[in-house]
Parts: structure tokens; C-alpha cells; sequence
């Protein structure tokens, strides 16, 4: 792929939900965003903003009753927004990862890791039950997981937090996406396994060549790991700009305020 032609470009996409009895809420609009190879980018701003979904509208997914009322998504110059279920299901799982919050809860208690990560591989590539399970052994080592031929047996609830955070990285970079979607995936995380985390994560991503994009409330997070940094108000992107920049200069009120309370 080539380095500059963005891996996803969103144009205007405006998210409505239809409330009865009262004015419509417009909890994303006019989002426009572009994300190149192997770039890492952070979307920021307060609780119920309206960045998961912004992040969520990119794959065509917004919780019911919201509806993608306009605008364009492209993945690697593809509309997203117009193509059949079937097409996005294949693109959401093999060219476009995610990791969401409360990993716990996003892996299958009754299956060992090792076979969530190889079902995932093989439903996106033709390859032997065998070949698969290395595979998933070779993943749990790419995310920093020590001891993989013994944990690739284990079951989540024998994971630690952090451990199931991995696993879920694991399982969201097995068929090399080009695009990771990650919504706040280390809330509920202590300080030390976050760093970890993001550590893995990141390292994980650059070997694969993943863009990225971050979710996140969090400055630290965006100051170590951006390339650049989208900030969220009300529903609209008030500012885009590169990590160093908007730490030095923000250019609008609201990001200079945030920046003002988390010092």
C-alpha cells in the first residue's frame, strides 16, 4: 500500500438518533477524519462526546436507533457506507481489528484462547487447523505474552485483566489488519498494566504496519503513543492536528482547556 493514500477517509458523516416526543439528537456531526499507513491517531474529548460513535460509524456500525444519516466512508478508496453486510462483515474482521472495552467480557468463556484466536485466522484465511493454532502461539509472543505453548491452552477466566487485554490484541491483529479500532481499551486497567498494554499494542501494530486509531479521555496516552490527535466537542472534530503541535499550540478554546485541567 502506498504510504500516502489513506487507508480510511470519512467526509461529512453525520449520526442521528430519532427521539421521540423531541427535537433528534446529532451525536456525531460533519466527522471527517483520514488515517494513513502504519499511523497511530488518537480521537479525544469528554464522556458522551460522541467519539465511540464516530469511531463505530467508520465500519458502517452504529448502535439502534442511531442512523448514519450522510456522508462517505472509504476504506482504501472503497465506499463503505454502501456495500453489502456481507462485504463489510468480511472487512471488519480481516482488513479492520478492533479491541473494545471490558476485554473479559469480549472473549468466549467456554473456549480456550488459543482456539478463539486460530477460529478468527482461519475464517479469513485458508489454512489447516495446525497451521492455525502456531499461529496463535506465534500471536500470543508478538503481544508479549511469556510462556505462549502453556497459555495458548488457557481459558479466560484463568487470565489475568491485563493477560485478556493481550489476548483481545491478539486476536484483533491475527490476520495483520491494515485498520485497528481501539475504544478506550484500557479503561478498568491499572496504570502499570495500561503501559504495558499500550506498549504491546503499539509494538504489535508497527510490526504489522496497522493505522491506527485510539479512543481515548486520556492526554498521557496521546502525548506517548499519537502521531496526531483529533479532539471531540459535542459531536464535531474541533481540531486535528499533529501530537507536538496541538501540545505546544492547540488552536482551539476547548482544547486548550483540556489541556489546562489535566496539567
Amino acid at each position: 500500500t502506498d504510504k500516502n493514500i489513506p487507508i480510511i477517509e470519512a467526509n461529512d458523516v453525520t449520526v442521528r438518533f430519532p427521539i421521540v416526543e423531541s427535537a433528534d439528537v446529532y451525536a456525531v456531526q460533519n466527522f471527517n477524519i483520514s488515517i494513513k499507513p502504519g499511523e497511530f491517531v488518537g480521537l479525544m474529548g469528554e464522556p458522551g462526546c460522541g467519539k465511540s460513535t464516530a469511531a463505530m460509524s467508520l465500519l458502517g456500525l452504529v448502535r439502534p436507533p442511531g442512523i448514519i444519516e450522510s456522508g462517505s466512508v472509504k476504506y482504501q478508496g472503497q465506499e463503505l457506507l454502501t456495500m453489502a453486510d456481507e462485504e463489510i462483515r468480511l472487512l471488519r474482521g480481516k482488513d479492520i481489528g478492533m479491541i473494545v472495552q471490558n476485554p473479559r467480557y469480549s472473549l468466549y468463556p467456554m473456549l480456550r484462547v488459543g482456539d478463539q484466536i486460530a477460529n478468527v485466522y482461519r475464517a479469513h484465511n485458508s489454512v489447516s487447523k495446525k497451521v492455525a493454532w502456531n499461529h496463535s502461539i506465534e500471536m500470543l509472543k508478538l503481544v508479549g505474552i511469556n510462556d505462549p505453548e502453556r497459555r495458548v491452552n488457557a481459558y479466560a477466566h484463568e487470565l489475568s485483566s491485563g493477560m485478556a487485554q493481550r489476548v483481545l490484541i491478539a486476536i484483533a491483529l491475527s490476520s495483520k489488519p491494515k485498520l485497528l479500532l481501539a475504544d478506550e481499551p484500557t479503561s478498568g486497567l491499572d496504570v502499570t498494566i495500561q503501559a504495558q498494554f499500550l506498549d504491546q499494542m503499539w509494538d504489535a501494530c508497527r510490526q504489522t504496519n496497522s493505522a491506527v486509531l485510539l479512543v481515548t479521555q486520556d492526554l498521557g496516552i496521546v502525548a506517548n503513543y499519537c502521531d496526531r490527535v483529533l479532539i471531540m466537542h459535542q459531536g464535531k472534530i474541533v481540531e486535528d492536528s499533529n501530537v507536538f503541535n496541538f501540545f505546544e499550540t492547540p488552536k482551539h478554546d476547548y482544547s486548550r482547556r483540556i489541556l489546562q485541567l489535566q496539567r
